[in-house]
């Protein structure tokens, strides 16, 4: 048996946890320990899932950022300026629901988002509290823009996948967010 072998689970997530996540180095680092574990241990179905699910997610945030890189958005920002691009009009409240954030956290990025000239809010007519929002021509040809290239990309990573299955993950997942919530 491998050294390695014997250290505990806990031991190396302390050890991943430490490590600096900043350098490229302890990327690979963290990539290897978690690869060794999936190898080396057969986790529990609800870590793995957990594990596989937050690999995907922070793969799928790295991709996207360097995507976007080029129009100097986040992908915070992105996916904002997505959900108002197919919800236009919504209000602050509607987009934080939505996105699981603060409605302080929404405010803040609209905010970002307005002085670029992407987004317009605009008293909403039945309660005058509310803004609603909408995506300026710059927004929406910003959107328009990004979707092609980050839609190009998706069908590049998702060749070769059976449709079915990928509508199977998309429910399972869907339900699974459900009952968290």
């Amino acid at each position: 048996m491998h050294p390695m072998t014997q250290v505990i689970p806990e031991q190396l997530l302390n050890l991943i946890e430490n490590t600096n996540k900043q350098s490229s180095m302890s990327n690979y680092f963290i990539m290897f320990v978690s690869n060794f574990i999936k190898i080396t241990m057969k986790l529990p179905i609800e870590i793995e899932l957990g594990r596989t699910t937050s690999r995907f997610f922070w793969s799928l945030q790295n991709k996207t950022n360097g995507l976007l890189k080029p129009f100097g958005m986040t992908t915070e920002q992105w996916r904002l300026l997505m959900l108002i691009s197919f919800n236009e009009g919504a209000d602050q409240q509607f987009l934080a629901d939505e996105t699981l954030k603060a409605k302080s956290s929404i405010a803040a990025l609209m905010k970002n988002m307005g002085k670029a000239g992407l987004i317009a809010r605009v008293p909403d007519p039945n309660d005058g509290r509310n803004k609603c929002v909408y995506l300026t021509d710059k927004g929406r040809a910003l959107a328009e823009q990004g979707r092609a290239i980050l839609t190009a990309e998706g069908k590049k990573v998702l060749e070769g996948q059976d449709k079915k299955d990928l509508e199977k993950i998309i429910s399972v997942l869907s339900e699974l967010t459900e009952k968290m919530l």
